[in-house]
């Protein structure tokens, strides 16, 4: 099987956006990014007038023979948060092996602030009301920032990098992402400004273009000691999961949605009903808010018998799969999970599977309703970009912030924070990255678990393909095989962006439909609320103006098949 999964185009960990309130530096001649967006969109595009050009001065930071670019010792201030699953290995991002590598060949030094888990919102708030601002912000002024990325550039946090653009300054993001009409559209916003620098893109390109990493496992030993096949619908996930009790699993499938709810994120069982559990795209373009749907009531009448009968673990609201759900697991107490493969190598291969292989994880697809459906399309990867880093207007060095981010899409910058060839990693005869035992040199289960934590980050890219070295285990390449079967058509692309009006009604109106359709999907799951009362309860989401937000959605959409 081919080794490449996915084209994820990365340039992950330090990235963000540069202001055109600061003259560029670069060669090529670029033009002025107007109110009105059209010269920006005319440099993107490739032509522009001599009325809108405008020379540049030069880049300061010279790069060497495979584009790696020195500078100078600048020092980059970076906010952004760390996992609950990395505290646990580590507390600053710069004892990261591959941070430190990187560090050394590009000839900077980073310092980070990270936001305490769970508070990240509110540090996010504290951080820009202080005014003291670092150079860039990794996450959250897309979801935390009133407006988002636009609204943040309009009110001044946030820099345009337009006036940057350049072969001379940004020549790999311009080759890999601004040349490409596909991809671009997923950089800038409605009026052709460039809102994203440094995301991470997911493509559709390739044989395992935009790949699927999360999806519904079972534990092999108890799949085979059912002696039922792999399901298949609804309804064989129920008698695989009866079975499971009966045979004395006490908790036959695992769920958890404290934190990140894995299973609704995959879309894992409400796609067979056709929907997801948000905004979904019909097959004729359509926005629709998929929770307020006949479909979706009869996925929450299926839901709620599973958890009546017991076969979904009765805490689940409180518990998540990393403190909860996968101790479970490996002391034999649940049958079967949705979960993100990178937490399969980082967190259950090695104390379980590596020593139990019985105890391993079956991939299998997502259920539909009966058999010969289609198959979902709303599975969790899908065409979009992730991340929302920026570079904010009090950077004191946003020349130096800009190239960093554009090196990151030279592929030579992978291997290089990937450490030394031969020592921790091998370069296959392809430019890939080979799986062998010398990607874990330390015995002890901290080092193997941080050395996977640190390599799960970096992604080898070529202009062709994309290696996701982190994801070779056979478990992981059976599951992209299976699960990116599905689709990810019905999802919204997150490359949307919203006027200042649309963005004042969703800031007006989002935050309490969200939280009124969650408490309600609880209620209805656990029967709290009878199910009869669903048709209120669509009522009381209609009165919240949810056909507004999805006009905003429609119009948004629409845009944005238009750029």
């Amino acid at each position: 099987m081919k080794k490449h999964f996915a084209k994820i185009l990365s340039a992950i960990l330090l990235s963000g956006m540069v202001s055109g309130m600061i003259v560029g530096c670069g060669n090529e001649s670029v033009s002025d990014s107007g109110s009105d967006g059209e010269s920006s969109a005319a440099v993107l595009s490739g032509s522009t007038s001599e009325e809108e050009e405008k020379t540049a001065s030069a880049c300061p930071f010279e790069r060497d023979e495979l584009g790696i670019p020195d500078l100078q010792g600048e020092t980059i201030k970076i906010w952004m948060p760390l996992t609950g699953q990395e505290i646990k290995w580590i507390s600053n991002y710069s004892e990261y092996a591959t941070i430190q590598h990187l560090q050394e060949a590009l000839n900077v030094n980073f310092e980070f602030t990270h936001a305490p888990v769970g508070q990240e919102k509110d540090s996010f708030s504290i951080m820009l009301n202080s005014g003291n601002w670092p150079d860039i912000i990794w996450t959250g002024t897309e979801s935390y920032y009133p407006g988002g990325l636009d609204m943040a550039m309009a009110d001044g946090v946030m820099m345009s990098v337009d006036e940057y653009i350049g072969d001379d300054f940004t020549p790999n993001f311009k080759r890999v992402i601004l040349d490409d009409e596909g991809r671009r559209k997923l950089f800038v916003n409605d009026n052709g400004q460039v809102v994203r620098m440094g995301a991470r893109l997911i493509t559709t390109d390739g044989e395992f273009g935009a790949s699927c990493y999360v999806g519904p496992l079972i534990r092999k030993d108890y799949l085979e000691q059912s002696g039922l096949d792999k399901p298949v619908t609804i309804a064989d996930w129920y008698e695989m999961l009866t079975k499971f009790k009966e045979m004395g699993i006490e908790i036959p499938y695992g769920w958890s949605s404290k934190g990140w709810d894995v299973t609704e994120s995959s879309n894992t069982f409400v796609s067979a009903y056709g929907v997801n559990h948000t905004y979904m795209v019909t097959e004729d373009g359509k926005v629709v808010y998929s929770p307020i749907t006949d479909a979706y009531k009869d996925y929450l009448t299926e839901m709620n018998k599973w958890y009546s009968e017991g076969l979904i673990n009765p805490d689940f609201a409180n518990q998540t799969n990393t403190d909860n759900i996968y101790p479970m697991l490996a002391s034999d107490k649940i049958g079967a999970l949705s979960e993100h493969l990178a937490n399969y190598v980082q967190i259950y291969y090695p104390p379980v599977v590596a020593s139990n292989p019985e105890k391993d994880l079956v991939p299998v697809q997502f259920p539909v309703l009966n058999e010969g459906d289609p198959l979902s399309r709303f599975r969790d990867a899908y065409y979009g970009v992730s991340g929302d880093p920026v570079i904010t207007t009090k950077a004191s060095n946003p020349e130096a912030c800009v190239v960093l981010l554009d090196s990151l899409y030279n592929p030579e910058v992978n291997y290089i924070m990937a450490g030394t060839e031969g020592v921790t990693y091998n370069r296959g005869t392809t430019g890939e990255f080979s799986v062998d035992p010398i990607w874990y040199p330390n015995d002890s289960e901290l080092d193997m678990r941080r050395q996977h934590s640190t390599l799960q980050w970096r992604e080898v890219i070529d202009d062709n393909s994309t290696v996701p070295f982190y994801y070779s285990y056979p478990t992981q390449q059976e599951a992209f095989s299976i699960w990116n079967q599905a689709t990810y058509d019905g999802n919204l692309p997150n490359g949307l962006t919203y006027t200042a009006e649309e963005n004042e009604l969703v800031a007006k109106y989002q935050t309490d439909i969200d939280t009124f359709v969650k408490e309600m999907k609880m209620k209805f799951m656990v029967g709290i609320e009878s199910l009869d009362n669903f048709d209120a309860y669509v009522e009381q989401v209609k009165s919240m103006h949810i056909d507004d937000l999805v006009a905003v959605k429609q119009a948004a959409l629409d845009r944005f098949n238009a750029r």
